[in-house]
């Protein structure tokens, strides 16, 4: 996220604010997550939390398809030995 960040040309004192937008919306999307799971369960039975996440799963790997991968820097990695 940092690496990203830099490439983007934003502030370096918004990486801290960045870290925290992030951290609540790790927050809001786990009791979103648990009231989904709730109301499926609630609907389709013990094994409606199963299906939802089958679904979301086959969402994310099409959003995953079109994903740009972010490498960082070529100055990132330097001094870096990967067992080589």
């Amino acid at each position: 996220m940092v690496s990203e960040h830099r490439r983007r040309g934003f502030k370096e004192d918004w990486i801290a604010e960045t870290f925290a937008v992030a951290q609540m919306g790790n927050g809001f999307m786990a009791v979103l997550a648990g009231i989904i799971s709730q109301v499926s369960s609630d609907y389709l039975g013990d094994i409606g939390p199963f299906q939802v996440a089958i679904a979301l799963t086959a969402l994310a790997l099409v959003l995953v398809l079109f994903w740009p991968e972010n490498y960082g820097g070529e100055t990132d990695n330097k001094g870096v030995h990967h067992g080589e």
